[in-house]
């Protein structure tokens, strides 16, 4: 008898400590915050990211938040699923459909191509500010048929033949000019197509064209490029062109 009551003993002792460990377990669910994660991510450009929503130690179904991108940097579907598109930065929203809590990370996306350094894009500054912020070498500055100044920079790697910039008169009938108008010229050779395709697919979301005659924008739209490559409407030209959107 004796025996029998010591096992029934033992039997709820141990049911009362997993009772206890299944109250504990639970308490620290409820009690504990929902987290996205990875936090504060940095990622190259074809690069992936799968974001999950924790609250202690369980995961909450993606399909219960709203997900979505600050820009157009980078896509991002109801799974959590992040996609990349050009490189900048990106704050990343999961908005709980119930209780309406916003959750959030950051996320950097790094280009992968980085062979020369992009033109002075501030436009509508004067010839001798870009001159001054001008990195590479000056070796021509001339005034074309149209009337406007052009600086040629020669390119800082065989690559890059020359950078020119474009000057006009800022006001009709003044004698103030600023830039309007940039252009790289890359070395003629077929097997620079994919590199500097690459360049740019990375930082301007492509609106229309082909493989190699295209045109985009830049991330917040001010600035409008056209990249020809060796196309059929400009042969032998491997070229991008920058300017003003909307100009």
């Amino acid at each position: 008898m004796r025996k029998i009551l010591a096992a029934h003993a033992l039997i709820l002792l141990f049911i009362g400590c997993s009772s206890d460990s299944e109250r504990g377990g639970s308490h620290e669910n409820e009690s504990a915050v929902m987290e996205i994660t990875p936090k504060d991510q940095a990622i190259n450009s074809n690069g992936y990211l799968k974001y999950i929503i924790k609250k202690g130690s369980s995961t909450i179904n993606p399909n219960q938040f709203r997900w979505s991108t600050s820009t157009k940097a980078a896509t991002i579907d109801e799974f959590g699923n992040l996609n990349p598109k050009i490189i900048g930065e990106v704050k990343v929203s999961a908005e709980n459909y119930n209780t309406k809590e916003v959750l959030t990370t950051n996320l950097k996306i790094n280009p992968i191509e980085n062979f020369f350094k992009e033109p002075i894009l501030t436009f509508g500054k004067n010839r001798e500010e870009i001159k001054k912020a001008e990195t590479r070498t000056l070796i021509s500055e001339v005034k074309d048929f149209h009337g406007h100044y052009i600086l040629t920079f020669k390119g800082e790697n065989p690559d890059v033949e020359k950078i020119t910039y474009a000057f006009r008169s800022v006001i009709q009938n003044s004698n103030e000019l600023g830039l309007f108008d940039c252009s790289v010229y890359f070395r003629k050779d077929k097997a620079l197509e994919d590199k500097i395709s690459q360049f740019y697919r990375e930082r301007y979301l492509k609106n229309s064209g082909m493989i190699t005659d295209w045109w985009g924008y830049s991330l917040d739209y001010k600035i409008e490029v056209s990249v020809k490559l060796n196309s059929v409407a400009s042969p032998n030209t491997y070229a991008a062109g920058y300017g003003l959107a909307g100009f």
